[in-house]
């Protein structure tokens, strides 16, 4: 089964998706500070919940979808609710939980993505979307969708925490028409990889860091010279791809006529003679 973070995953590297689905033992530990980013994210998620008041939260554990979507039924149907956090469902394949699902008099939902960052992301669109299609393929209406991210403009003054200007909601609602229409055939891409029992062969290059750091760098890197060509101060995607036409993966093999920065050329001269520039 796909999910709203493998599906990101698959747009980033179809490598990374396949390694999620199948051998996500590669992966390397998550660091203390990147689980402190993931906890943060968390913290920001919880203080979401109280501007949505009369809201369920949906308790159980992504491994048990199935009861989490026959909860989220549950609570859509009671009158009181009026915000469901952690809202599960499936369509075509796809697991989601919304992070905030908000109920309107209309019969129509309003989805929320909360966000930890100050301002909207490129990467958010899909991220949104790909909630939407869902939403949308089990039957829902959706008035607007969009992303709750904090406002840098607040100031927290340390006696009490104001909600209402620490969080800004952005609607995405009618940036999303293109992106949702790409979905189909986006997932349609991910199924036909996945059947397959054979890795997808993509090398890894600066798509491993954007938008997200990979988990399997380290993996996918671990034959590579210690003077890398990526690893070149201030390179270009370009020079690298003219680079990698010319099968050159070291620094140290780079010919001298290659068109270099003084800079470049500096370190190119400091690792062919193991030597240091102070």
């Amino acid at each position: 089964m796909l999910s709203k973070s493998r599906f990101l995953a698959g747009l980033q590297c179809p490598l990374r998706l396949w390694y999620q689905c199948y051998e996500p033992q590669l992966a390397t530990e998550i660091s203390p500070a990147q689980q402190a980013i993931f906890d943060t994210g968390h913290e920001v998620g919880r203080l979401a919940t109280k501007l949505y008041p009369k809201g369920v939260h949906i308790e159980e554990e992504y491994f048990r979808h199935d009861q989490a979507v026959r909860s989220t039924v549950a609570a859509m149907g009671t009158p009181d609710v009026r915000a469901i956090y952690e809202a599960a469902f499936v369509y075509d394949g796809v697991r989601i939980r919304v992070d905030i699902l908000q109920k309107l008099d209309n019969g129509k939902w309003n989805l929320i993505e909360v966000k930890s960052s100050t301002n909207v992301k490129d990467v958010h669109l899909p991220d949104v979307a790909v909630q939407d299609y869902v939403l949308h393929g089990c039957g829902l209406s959706i008035e607007q969708a969009g992303i709750l991210h904090l406002d840098k403009q607040y100031v927290y003054e340390g006696s009490h925490l104001d909600l209402e200007r620490l969080f800004s909601f952005t609607d995405l609602t009618d940036k999303l028409f293109v992106q949702i229409g790409l979905v189909p055939s986006q997932l349609n891409d991910f199924k036909e990889m996945l059947a397959d029992n054979k890795a997808p062969s993509i090398p890894p290059d600066r798509h491993c860091m954007n938008p997200y750091p990979c988990e399997f760098w380290d993996h996918c890197t671990r034959k590579m010279p210690e003077f890398w060509v990526i690893g070149l101060s201030g390179i270009g995607q370009n020079r690298l791809c003219e680079l990698a036409d010319m099968d050159v993966q070291d620094i140290r093999d780079i010919p001298a006529s290659f068109p270099l920065t003084q800079f470049q050329k500096r370190i190119r001269s400091c690792a062919i003679n193991q030597e240091e520039y102070v």
